[in-house]
């Protein structure tokens, strides 16, 4: 598999079949530059992360084709990605990571 980016917090399979795969709340890495938001739901997602990877391998494997993929590997605690702007996060230095998926997604 190739075409894959890791641009702020967020992993990127760039694909070639008409699926898009997202993992808004599977990510643990919690940088300290970022404060924890104080506001909303925080619980990760239960292996979306890993199964998201698992997803777009097979699917390689058995198509030959790459999905696409957008996978958070920042902490919900510091940013919700899919949710509005107002709502995602409290603390501006998120503010490119939120950008960096939804553009991803856009893309």
């Amino acid at each position: 598999m190739t075409n894959i980016i890791e641009k702020d917090y967020i992993k990127y399979y760039k694909g070639n079949a008409p699926l898009i795969l997202s993992a808004p709340h599977g990510g643990d890495y919690k940088p300290k530059n970022i404060k924890t938001r104080t506001k909303g739901d925080f619980e990760k997602d239960d292996y979306t992360y890993e199964l998201s990877e698992l997803i777009i391998d097979e699917f390689y494997k058995q198509t030959n084709l790459q999905p696409y993929g957008i996978i958070a590997q920042i902490s919900r605690e510091k940013v919700d990605l899919n949710r509005s702007r107002k709502e995602a996060f409290e603390d501006k230095n998120t503010e490119v990571i939120y950008e960096t998926f939804h553009e991803f997604i856009k893309e």
